[in-house]
This record gives structure tokens, sequence and C-alpha cells, in this order.
């Protein structure tokens, strides 16, 4: 069985999930990192760019369907990795998702302090894509873990939960 981590970028699936991976003793596996192996691109970011969103899903459809099939693994998600039925079939079926949750105002805050993602056209355009993976994320999971709320503890702890 695996653990998924879900959410949009600094929900903090990748440092609370490799402190809950060790304390589980699961392996930690962000999709992104994979993602880059074996592309000269030193980042998602230009991941994305250089090949295009049809592509770059393409890729990440494969990443995931690696990762499923392995046993005792906690990974991290990219943000539109739920997108695509075939990666939810196979992240269904291989172990459990957790959605890393904090409110819009907080992410949107974070995401005017940095340069706009690529897969973002405006900051209008956040608007709605929060909307319709928030509401995705929600349907999916088996718990959304409100991460603005809870203390560092209590979160790792929450996702340590679904591992036992």
């Amino acid at each position: 069985m695996n653990i998924y981590l879900c959410g949009f970028q600094g929900s903090g699936k990748t440092a609370f999930g490799k402190k809950a991976a060790r304390l589980m003793g699961f392996s930690f596996c962000d999709i992104d990192e994979e993602m880059l192996r074996g592309h000269k691109e030193e980042s998602i970011r230009q991941l994305y760019k250089n090949v295009g969103e049809i592509l770059f899903r393409d890729i990440e459809e494969k990443v995931v369907a690696k990762m499923s099939v392995a046993e005792k693994r906690l990974i991290a998600l990219g943000g539109g990795s739920l997108e695509r039925e075939k990666n939810r079939l196979n992240i269904n079926n291989s172990g459990t998702l957790l959605y890393l949750y904090r409110p819009y105002d907080l992410l949107f805050y974070e995401l005017t302090k940095r340069p706009l993602p690529p897969y973002l056209t405006s900051y209008a355009h956040f608007s709605s894509l929060f909307q319709r993976r928030h509401e995705h994320f929600m349907a999916l999971s088996k718990e959304a873990i409100n991460v603005s709320e809870k203390t560092e503890h209590e979160i790792i702890e929450r996702i340590v939960s679904y591992g036992k």
C-alpha cells in the first residue's frame, strides 16, 4: 500500500511527506523530481514550458503508473496529477490519497511572491483552477488535512496514521 499526497504548490507535500515517510519506514517519492529524470530540464517549470501540457501530462502519467506498482511509498503528486483518469485509477488501486489543503487566500498570497507558473495564464486563471482542483481533490481524497490550522506534528501524525 502507498500513500499519495495531493495539493497545490506550497501546501507542504514534500516537506511533510519526507518526514512522515521516514517515521513510517516508507520511501519518499516526488512525482515532479521523478519526471525530470532522463530530461535535460532542471525544473518542472522548464519541462512544462519546453514540452507543452499534453506531453507533460503523458510523462506524468508514465511516472505515476511506475510509482503505483511499488509498495510502501509516500508519493507527493504534482498539482495536475489527478487530471487524468488513468492516474486516478492507478492511485486508487494502489493506496490512499490525502489532500494537504491550504485556503485560497493563503495560496494566492504565496503565488504573488513568485513568477507566475507556466500553467497559469494570469492570476485570475488561478481562481478557476483552484476551484476546479479543490473540488476534485476533496471528492477523491480519503481526508483533507488543513495544513493552515494544524501544527507540523499534527499534520505528520495524520499522514502516518494512514500507513499503519
